[in-house]
């Protein structure tokens, strides 16, 4: 038997078109299915600043145009140890505010499987994916 590429050369122009067009459908419907697939969220976690800590208090903090910037909590650092209002001063901070996140402290690494030595080298970042996915 023929090699499938040496068949389509064998085939005339109108039965080559019909096996592009069918294969063209194909992809189409494929491409449209997924369009249309349904999904479900089986949930959503999430950390913002202003205590938005569930889709519910962080939809709440969006309706009521809460400000979450807030000046560097005192637990975090002595602001007033980095803070310069002037932007061109080194090793120092022109702004005493930002958005912090509440509890940030609280990390569990058991939770996780990880020692507790690995937790403090564990990037904030990487933290906060863990906790919320």
């Amino acid at each position: 038997m023929a090699p499938a590429s040496d068949r389509v050369e064998q085939l005339s122009a109108s039965q080559r078109l019909l096996l592009a067009l069918r294969d063209a459908r194909t992809k189409l419907e494929l491409v449209e299915r997924t369009k249309t697939e349904p999904i479900a969220i089986i949930g959503m976690g999430c950390r913002f600043p202003g205590g938005a800590h569930d889709p519910e208090s962080f939809w709440q903090l969006l309706r009521d145009g809460v400000d979450a910037v807030k000046e560097v909590p005192k637990e975090r650092w002595d602001i007033d140890s980095y803070y310069d209002p002037d932007p061109d001063t080194p090793g120092k901070m022109y702004t005493r505010s930002g958005g912090f996140l509440q509890h940030i402290d609280e990390f569990d690494p058991q939770f996780f499987g990880m020692s507790p030595r690995e937790a403090v080298s564990l990037d904030p970042q990487q933290r906060l994916l863990l906790e919320v996915s």
